[in-house]
């Protein structure tokens, strides 16, 4: 058995001695493979830390974007909200102007009534405003004349 194992161990080392150029040629092989890996590996982190860089300024330039349409959208928001409250107070005053116009007509329609019997007649078609002032200077008068008639 050790014979045995002894004619083994000759026959592998001379095999080993014979396909010793295998074994170099698989080794250099390995090496070329290793040395590709390698320079690949290079390759990916430079191109890696390009993307990180460009997506970097991408994201930054986002980031302005957004931040530049935030403040437009305040600035739209408060001049809406300044329009909105600029309208609610037109809104009220036209109210107003309302009432007095009722106020204006009512008072028109009592001059006019008490004036008639001293001879006033009402414009026609005239803003009431100027029927106002109208109504204030014939009352004037009128007063003037029950004066002096007394």
């Amino acid at each position: 058995m050790s014979r045995l194992l002894t004619v083994f161990m000759l026959v592998c080392l001379g095999g080993m001695h014979l396909f010793g150029g295998v074994n170099a040629d698989l080794e250099e092989a390995y090496k070329k493979e290793y040395a590709f890996l390698v320079a690949q590996k290079k390759a990916l982190e430079t191109r890696l830390a390009e993307v990180k860089k460009e997506s970097k300024g991408k994201i930054d330039e986002a980031e302005r974007t957004i931040a530049n349409l935030q403040e437009k959208f305040i600035a739209k928001t408060t001049l809406s909200e300044r329009k909105a409250q600029s309208l609610t107070d037109a809104e009220r005053d036209m109210e107003g102007v309302k009432d007095n116009s009722g106020l204006t007509e009512a008072t028109l329609m009592q001059a006019e009534a008490t004036l008639e019997k001293y001879g006033y007649k009402a414009a026609a078609k005239v803003k009431p405003y100027v029927q106002l002032e109208s109504v204030y200077v014939y009352a004037a008068q009128t007063l003037g004349t029950l004066d002096k008639v007394r």
